[in-house]
């Protein structure tokens, strides 16, 4: 009878590790399990806004948040800033409609993504340009200006201008 519980607990205990075992391998490596980890130049970061851009409120050179909408990857597809991860982007340029046009435009550029607690200095290649809808009207006559706004939650897609290495 005691050799059977012993048996019993010890193909519990086979099946705990090999499931262990199986999840991490599905996981992947982690930034953790690595020295360092290196996204190539050129590599696509998608983001989505975690506030709204609008030209009564933001000016150039404010910092936004965003949030990462996939992984993005070294060269050997382990993962280095996982999808949710936060990112930063910097207004660089408020472009308000031509006259009569709903053609607004808010120019980002992406500076910064996370690892956990640690964000990471990163260079878009290029300033990504936006297409702002107006959302408040001039009243015939009116000097007031036309306010313009980039949604929360719109997506948006850089590509890195350099190299990024995590630790």
């Amino acid at each position: 009878m005691h050799m059977r519980h012993l048996g019993g607990a010890l193909a519990l205990g086979v099946a705990l590790i090999s499931t262990a075992r199986s999840a991490a391998a599905q996981q992947g490596p982690s930034v953790k399990d690595t020295a360092a980890l290196t996204v190539e130049s050129g590599s696509l970061v998608k983001v989505e806004l975690k506030q709204e851009i609008t030209s009564a409120r933001n000016k150039v050179g404010d910092t936004v948040a965003a949030v990462l909408t996939r992984d993005v990857t070294d060269h050997d597809g382990r993962v280095v800033f996982p999808s949710g991860s936060e990112a930063r982007l910097v207004v660089t340029a408020m472009q308000p409609p031509m006259e009569n046009r709903d053609d607004a435009r808010i120019l980002l550029r992406l500076v910064s993504a996370s690892t956990g607690s640690n964000a990471h200095p990163v260079i878009s290649s290029r300033f990504m340009s936006v297409k702002a809808p107006i959302v408040s009207q001039r009243l015939a006559g009116s000097k007031a200006p036309i306010e313009y706004a980039v949604p929360e939650g719109a997506a948006i897609e850089f590509h890195l201008g350099a190299a990024v290495t995590v630790q």
